[in-house]
Parts: structure tokens; C-alpha cells; sequence
């Protein structure tokens, strides 16, 4: 297993959790697309989009999930010069129908986050 299909798990796992609106990968996608266009954005713009409850409740699993260090992870992987960005999608043992699935979800959230 790979670190990135670890962090997918470990963010798929946290956001089932706490009923996030979407899923890891699409949750990363959404970032992608914002700090693509806006890297000096900050992920109080997108926590509306994540959980339902309204932004003050979005701002406190916020908090508590650590949602930051992704964020600020995936601005570091977009301004990395040795272009190394990955998307967060599961590993490639994974069944066909489930990648596809995660990456058609991480594309969606990069189109909205545009």
C-alpha cells in the first residue's frame, strides 16, 4: 500500500465519520480546483461545501477533522517545481469500478472548485 492510498483511506475514513457532503477524493479535487485558479485562498471558502449544518458548523469539524493540512498540503503539491502533484484516489489493487468512481469524484471537485 502507498502513502497516498494511505492518506486516501485515512481521509475516506474521517470524512464518513463525520458525514462530510463529499468524499476524499472529491474533497481533494475541490481544493485543487480552488487553489489552481487562487493559491492565496483559504479553506474557510470551500468548508460550507464539505458539511452540512451551515459555515459555523463546517468551521468546527474543520477543527476537529484537521481539514487544514490537506488544504495546505495540496497548495505546496501545486507549487512543488518538480511538478510531483498527485490526486488522492484509492490504490491500484483497488477494484476498476472504485477508481473510476473516486476519480470521476475528484474531477467533479475540481470542476466546482474552478
Amino acid at each position: 500500500m502507498t502513502a497516498s492510498s494511505t492518506a486516501y483511506l485515512d481521509w475516506s475514513d474521517v470524512l464518513l465519520r463525520f458525514d462530510a457532503l463529499v468524499s476524499a477524493s472529491e474533497c481533494h479535487g475541490l481544493f485543487s480546483g480552488l487553489l489552481s485558479l487562487h493559491l492565496d485562498s483559504s479553506v474557510e471558502a470551500c468548508l460550507p461545501s464539505l458539511f452540512a449544518g451551515g459555515p459555523e458548523a463546517a468551521a468546527a469539524l474543520s477543527d476537529e477533522l484537521g481539514i487544514i493540512p490537506l488544504f495546505e498540503n495540496t497548495r505546496q503539491d501545486l507549487l512543488d517545481p518538480e511538478l510531483l502533484f498527485t490526486v488522492l484516489l484509492p490504490d491500484d489493487d483497488e477494484p476498476l469500478s472504485v477508481r473510476v468512481v473516486a476519480l470521476t469524484e475528484w474531477c467533479h471537485g475540481f470542476l466546482f472548485g474552478l
